[in-house]
């Protein structure tokens, strides 16, 4: 195979893309290649943006008192929820055996 020649390989059988060109990499071809691929990044830098834009959709650096105070509600909430859950878990365990018993009772057993 020469250095320009390509072989087609079919797409995986997905409908609609295209069959793609491939190049296998060999010592005759490694200066082919490598001018196909500064072409390639030469393309692609030129359609990429050379110019930083601002955003305007970020937040600010710091939190307001505002914002503060609702994390350190939210926190300690959070925290209480978990807690009682803890708490209820351990009663659960404590009175399982007269759940237990209480269904026994409910299902006539």
């Amino acid at each position: 195979m020469i250095a320009h020649e390509t072989h087609r390989t079919p797409s995986i059988g997905i409908v609609g893309l295209p069959n793609s060109i491939r190049v296998p990499p060999t010592s005759d071809n490694q200066d082919y290649l490598r001018l196909l691929r500064r072409a390639e990044v030469a393309e692609w830098n030129k359609a990429r943006l050379h110019v930083s834009v601002p955003s305007t959709s970020l937040p600010s650096a710091g939190y307001s008192r505002t914002e503060d105070w609702m994390l350190r509600m939210v926190s300690v909430i959070s925290l209480a929820t978990v807690g009682y859950v803890i708490m209820n878990s351990a009663w659960l365990v404590e009175s399982w055996s007269a759940f237990t018993e209480w269904v026994k009772f409910a299902l006539g057993a």
